[in-house]
């Protein structure tokens, strides 16, 4: 983890007690403690690597901290609009706060803590890309280390309604996190804390899928990537780049735009030979083609054991096991070089620009609850039968819930409701998958921007496909498709990337959707071995206990009915998280 934490309490704290639980993951010769501040009943520290992005201005009255980089405007001027906003006030204009959001570009979490009236002002960037959980009982917390809140909370205990949402989809809608009384900030949030009253209010920037208008198409697109890589790179050190080369084409456009700017980065990737090779001969292709040095680095295990009981310890409910080797390979890449380098990603361009959201084949939000609980195509998707035998929960009432959860985003129209559904799983997904590479160095994923979305959300969905999207890499360097093909389809082939893009039409209707993705996992993981995670799994439920959550004889015919990876580990992932919950618990009461 890393990033800022917040504590405050009616009696005084013990300093070197929240210090303690605050470097329970720290990860040592990376990482560091710091303190910001203290005083009686708050306390503000943070976990993190020598170059991780944290701006502290102070004077007598205030303190200002800025976590993360607004891309858009200098540190002056920041500061300045920050400043502009009366926090010594004690009555704040919130419409002049949701104006910074809206005008701020980047990662960013915004701090002011009040010393003369003792209050905490809080916010975030208009997309929520720094995961960050909150408290607000007695024991007010914010923090971006999740770890941190969950061991300084007493009697917490895991939510039996969000087991729901992790087994069903591996995210939760909206706030929720595994555990009661722990929530994870919306975009655009903001929080005020008056510490002598003990009370707060809070409210937050709205993501409407609604309100998108669809007049955009792709002939600017390449203008407007080109250009919010520029206000990147004029942020950060040029000369020290790390790209996270796949092969794919979300890369390629990371690399490309890098290089367009007349930047040269170093890329990197890893060797592992559970994944498809081919993607290794494709990222040194590319590095060839654009004549620039890739690091490749060898892992030889899938499951690594120190890293699994690191992110079921720090991370629980949040990162699946089963990627926890890519812990491996960035602290591999980070005894190569240091954390004075930024990394760049591709993550998630394909999810924005081509992969297939519902156009179709849904009528009402009825609809697209049976859709999401019953008929999901999608590979995350845990079938709602085993989920109900699991948790003892019946079907009907898991739809209830679901229901509740969706009726509440903002849409009317019940596509947008889906948009914002799939929306809430990539933030999820990439603001842990970044938060992983973010304990290491400071990341960038440019394609999960303001600008960006801004513009793909303009377009509309029948033109979000891969052949649009080539013709998009092709504007910004014609050498992105002269490497080797993608998924079968070469990159210059005009009937290869047509077929695909109306196969993908098709993926736009709910029907359509599940008989397409059928195939696609059969023909995609037909000869996997799940052997190892299997006998891992069932060497642990040994050991465990019955637990009033789940119902473990249930899961053990689960087990050997299942033959998805993806559900298997999530599975083990649960169950580690039980286990060491109930550890815990133990250690807790014979302390007591």
């Amino acid at each position: 983890m890393a990033g800022l934490n917040f504590l405050i309490k009616k009696e005084k704290i013990d300093q070197q007690k929240i210090k303690t639980i605050a470097v329970g993951c720290l990860l040592p010769e990376i990482q560091k403690y710091s303190e910001y501040y203290y005083q009686n009943n708050i306390i503000i520290n943070a976990i993190m690597s020598e170059n991780y992005p944290v701006y502290k201005y102070e004077d007598e009255k205030i303190i200002i901290l800025i976590e993360g980089m607004i891309y858009n405007f200098s540190d002056s001027e920041i500061l300045d609009k920050i400043k502009e906003v009366n926090f010594n006030d004690i009555l704040i204009d919130i419409n002049s706060i949701k104006k910074m959001i809206t005008s701020f570009e980047g990662e960013y979490n915004i701090s002011i803590y009040n010393k003369v009236l003792n209050k905490l002002f809080f916010f975030n960037d208009s997309l929520g890309r720094l995961p960050t959980y909150y408290s607000l009982g007695e024991t007010k917390i914010i923090t971006r280390n999740y770890n941190f809140i969950v061991n300084t909370i007493e009697n917490t205990e895991i939510n039996k309604e969000s087991l729901i949402e992790y087994l069903l989809f591996e995210f939760f809608i909206s706030e929720n996190t595994l555990f009661n009384n722990i929530y994870k900030f919306l975009p655009g949030t903001i929080l005020f804390i008056d510490i002598n009253k003990n009370e707060h209010v809070k409210e937050n920037v709205e993501i409407n899928f609604d309100s998108y208008i669809k007049d955009k198409n792709w002939d600017k697109m390449d203008e407007v990537f080109i250009k919010l890589f520029n206000d990147r790179l004029n942020k950060i050190n040029k000369n020290k780049i790390l790209i996270s080369l796949s092969g794919g084409l979300d890369s390629r456009g990371t690399l490309s735009a890098i290089i367009k700017n007349s930047v040269v980065p170093q890329a990197v990737n890893f060797n592992a030979p559970w994944l498809n090779p081919n993607e290794m001969n494709y990222a040194k292709n590319l590095a060839d083609i654009f004549n620039i040095k890739i690091t490749v680095v060898d892992l030889n295990d899938k499951y690594y054991d120190k890293w699994i009981e690191y992110i079921i310890k720090c991370k629980p409910g949040l990162y699946r096991v089963g990627n926890e080797y890519f812990y491996e390979f960035l602290n591999k890449v980070h005894e190569i070089y240091n954390s004075e380098y930024v990394f760049f990603s591709g993550l998630y361009g394909g999810e924005f620009t081509r992969y297939s959201d519902l156009t179709s084949g849904i009528s009402n939000l009825d609809d697209l609850v049976e859709y999401l609980c019953v008929k999901n195509a999608d590979g995350y998707y845990f079938p709602i039968k085993h989920v109900s035998n699991i948790l003892n929960i019946d079907e009907d009432s898991i739809k209830k819930y679901i229901y509740s959860k969706i009726e509440k985003l903002p849409e009317e129209n019940v596509y947008n409701k889906f948009k914002h559904y799939i929306f809430e799983k990539h933030r999820n997904w990439a603001g842990e998958n970044e938060d992983r590479t973010r304990q290491f160095y400071w990341t960038i994923t440019p394609y999960f921007s303001q600008s960006f979305l801004s513009q793909i959300n303009g377009i509309k969905e029948s033109e979000k496909n891969t052949k649009n999207f080539v013709k998009f890499l092709a504007k910004i360097d014609s050498r992105n498709i002269n490497s080797d093909h993608y998924n079968g389809v070469t990159l210059t082939s005009y009937f290869g990337l047509s077929f695909l893009s109306i196969v993908e039409s098709f993926a736009k209707n709910a029907l359509f959707r599940r008989l397409i993705a059928s195939f696609y996992r059969k023909f995609m993981y037909k000869n996997i071995d799940n052997k190892e995670i299997i006998d891992k799994i069932h060497n642990l439920l040994i050991t465990m206990n019955n637990t009033k959550l789940i119902d473990v004889n249930y899961l053990k015919k689960c087990i050997d009915i299942t033959s998805d990876t993806w559900h298997l580990t999530r599975i083990y992932t649960l169950l580690l998280i039980f286990d060491s919950y109930e550890k815990t618990s133990k250690n807790s009461h014979a302390n007591n």
